[in-house]
């Protein structure tokens, strides 16, 4: 496995675990601002916009 796929699995682990544990935490609207910058960067860099447009993650 090359260290791009690496890097892909680990953004979209990442997202998963994020969106399963968003129920506890009281993220701020500048947080959640935040949060869907890193993430609409990185499913643009990995390939992962439509994946995780589907899954709500941005």
């Amino acid at each position: 496995m090359t260290k791009y796929q690496q890097a892909k699995n680990k953004i979209r682990d990442l997202a998963a675990d994020w969106q399963s544990d968003f129920e506890n935490n009281n993220y701020s609207w500048l947080e959640l601002l935040q949060w869907q910058e890193f993430f609409s960067t990185k499913a643009k860099r990995y390939g992962l916009v439509n994946e995780f447009r589907e899954n709500g993650i941005i």
